[in-house]
């Protein structure tokens, strides 16, 4: 009988947290990037559309979320960019550092990420012209701390070296993906 108990108790325990995490209210592109300063340091749940990948990396350098096609959105609020970069935010994956000393509360679910990568080859087979999906991804969010344009006029007035890389004004070091369809 105890087992029994203690069995049901762990599944109502799972149950309530997998029902919790999906719970969570969803914002769009456009919500995150109206307002980086508010969801700084947070685990939250973002939708947007990705470009459906040719080689099935689905994070990191070179892949973004962007609105989705009936939202319109800028930067130019933003005092950390320029109001001409492009609405979109970088999907990185958590790196060896972010994994030995994770944010509070962020539980990387590697699965999501096999699972997503089979979901989008899948849909790019049974449907070859599909360039972009949308997706749900819940993941940390990281704020570039400087603004792109000063800093290239800086970089040229002062006749310095221009850096290698530079990030996107939002980024979002992912958890796990929630959801991939089709647009």
């Amino acid at each position: 009988m105890q087992k029994r108990t203690a069995a049901v108790f762990a599944i109502t325990i799972v149950l309530t947290l997998s029902c919790k995490a999906q719970s969570s209210s969803v914002l769009s592109v456009c919500e995150l990037i109206r307002n980086p300063d508010k969801w700084e340091s947070k685990i939250i749940a973002v939708k947007g559309t990705i470009a459906i990948p040719t080689d099935g990396v689905i994070g990191g350098m070179g892949t973004f979320l962007v609105p989705l096609p009936t939202e319109r959105c800028s930067y130019s609020d933003s005092r950390h960019v320029s109001a001409d970069e492009a609405a979109a935010v970088m999907l990185d994956v958590p790196d060896y550092h972010f994994r030995r000393n994770p944010p509070l509360g962020f539980s990387l679910n590697e699965y999501s990420f096999t699972w997503a990568a089979d979901r989008l080859r899948k849909m790019q087979s049974e449907n070859p012209s599909a360039r972009q999906a949308t997706v749900i991804v819940d993941g940390f969010v990281s704020l570039r701390k400087y603004n792109l344009r000063q800093l290239e006029r800086e970089v040229e007035e002062n006749n310095l070296r221009r850096p290698e890389h530079t990030f996107p004004p939002v980024i979002v070091t992912l958890q796990s993906y929630r959801s991939v369809e089709v647009r």
